[in-house]
């Protein structure tokens, strides 16, 4: 939705949308034009779910449209918004850094490997400390569970690593890597998602 809209606001539209109980649970996204102090503040304050300024490209206008999609109906915060926005984003660079690795797996380039997956696992690492802050600040009960799986999956990349470094980067190790980054991960966060659910 547009924030500046003839006879009655963007702001006043939301309001009455998320005033209605049987729309309140649809996420509305602000495409806006303004950049002034204190404008994320009020569109989060009238009920809009995110907001994209303008001028937008499709690709990123779709992509914050599938994201709240595939969220579900819970109520965002200001600090969801950003802090799981940020979450989604450097998921994707962590899939684009395995698109790489497996890239360097199929041609046989061992050093390519070694240098790929010794970056893939220093981001996993940071990326790990980042959405544990995130989940702190939204209040997560599980958290020190979560960290523990953390530790198991930065664990397991460590010593597939080692392995692979003495025996060689073959397609097993690519295949591996690619069910500890994914599928363990996407375990991880599972309970986390439950949890904003319930909120």
């Amino acid at each position: 939705m547009d924030i500046q809209l003839p006879e009655v606001s963007g702001l006043e539209h939301a309001q009455m949308l998320k005033a209605d109980n049987d729309l309140k649970h649809i996420p509305i996204i602000a495409v806006t034009a303004l950049a002034m102090a204190g404008d994320e503040k009020n569109i989060v304050a009238a009920g809009f779910d995110g907001y994209l300024s303008k001028p937008i490209s499709a690709t990123n206008f779709l992509s914050e449209v599938k994201k709240f999609l595939a969220m579900g109906p819970f109520r965002l915060t200001a600090s969801l918004i950003i802090g799981h926005a940020e979450i989604d984003a450097q998921h994707d660079k962590l899939g684009a850094r395995l698109n790489q690795f497996m890239d360097c797996s199929k041609v046989g380039d061992d050093k390519g490997c070694e240098e790929v997956m010794t970056e893939l696992v220093a981001a996993i690492e940071r990326h790990f400390d980042f959405e544990s802050k995130v989940m702190r600040e939204l209040g997560y009960t599980e958290l020190d569970r979560h960290i523990e799986e953390h530790d198991k999956i930065v664990e397991k990349c460590h010593e597939l690593k080692t392995h692979a470094e003495a025996k060689g980067f073959g397609p097993g190790v690519a295949d591996e890597l690619t069910s500890i980054v994914v599928h363990d991960m996407i375990l991880a966060d599972t309970g986390f998602r439950n949890f904003l659910a319930a909120k």
